[in-house]
């Protein structure tokens, strides 16, 4: 799958870490910035951290998914393997996220 942004994703499969969390809601907010509607234009599925994310951006269970900073030093390590599809680590309050695909 090719993405160059949040919008390319529209009616695909997005992976968070768990309703209500950070990832879940930092993507809600950045898909509204972006006038769309999370439930309506996506599917925001919650899909754990680490390994369990890796696995189901991996497996197809998602299309892409919201990563955490250390994970995301992961991926990057993996040099083609994975892509950053939106980096949300600019933003004015703590947590670090971006949005990955394989």
């Amino acid at each position: 799958m090719t993405a160059k942004g949040l919008a390319d994703l529209k009616g695909k499969a997005i992976g968070i870490s768990s309703p209500g969390s950070m990832t879940d809601n930092t993507v809600r907010w950045a898909i509204k910035e972006r006038k769309l509607d999370p439930d309506r234009d996506f599917r925001v599925i919650g899909a754990g951290t680490g390994a369990g994310m890796i696995g189901a951006i991996d497996s197809g269970k998602v299309d892409a998914g919201m990563v955490t900073q250390t994970d995301t030093a992961y991926l990057l390590q993996k040099k083609g393997a994975y892509t950053v599809v939106d980096d949300f680590t600019s933003l004015p309050y703590a947590g670090f996220s971006v949005l990955a695909l394989a």
